[in-house]
Formats: structure tokens, sequence, C-alpha cells
């Protein structure tokens, strides 16, 4: 049976050592390696932030035309002002649906 991951516990909270096993468990059922040692967690999450910022600024620059054609001050102001939230919400996971296909699709290599 895979590790479940991240949090899944009663609480909805789970400790940091927790995180930790089941983060090298589930590195060693991949068999994954980062420069010949197993991964840590903290690669994970600069991993995640750091696509999770690319694929906020990804959308951001598809919204410039949008702004500059309807004449908005930025990209922010039509995804503050004229996108609901869930609209926002769905464009970055869409975005981050394509950074995670993309590093996945590497890891083949």
């Amino acid at each position: 049976m895979p590790t479940s991951f991240p949090s899944q516990s009663e609480t909805g909270h789970i400790v940091a050592d927790t995180v930790r096993s089941r983060f090298r468990s589930l590195a060693d059922e991949a068999d994954v390696q980062v420069l010949g040692e197993r991964p840590k967690p903290h690669m994970a999450r600069r991993f995640w932030y750091t696509a999770y910022q690319q694929a906020t600024a990804g959308l951001l620059d598809r919204l410039e035309d949008i702004a500059e054609d309807q004449g908005s001050a930025s990209a922010e102001v039509v995804a503050q002002n004229y996108l609901s939230d869930e609209e926002v919400r769905q464009a970055r996971r869409d975005a981050m649906r394509e950074k995670l296909a993309e590093a996945f699709e590497n890891a083949d290599r």
C-alpha cells in the first residue's frame, strides 16, 4: 500500500517527524535520489514553492494581454477585480498541474 502523503490524520495535522518518515518512505518506494542521496522534505517544499511562484507569475503573464486590451492598470487588477476567486484558484491549479507534469516528465529522462 502506498504511503499516505501529505497530511492525512483524524485532526488534519501531523507532526514534523511523521512528515519526514512518510517522505523517506515515498523516496525509498520511488527509488529517488538527489545528487546521490535520499531527498529531504525541504527539497520538496523548495520545489513546490518555486513551481507555485512560477505558475502564479505565468497566470499573471497570461492576464497581461487581457489587462492591456481592457485598459486595466495591470494583470493583478484583472485577477483581483474581474475574476472570481474560484476562477483564479482554478487557473493556479491548471498552471501547477502543468508545472508538476513537466517535473515528472523530466524525471523520466
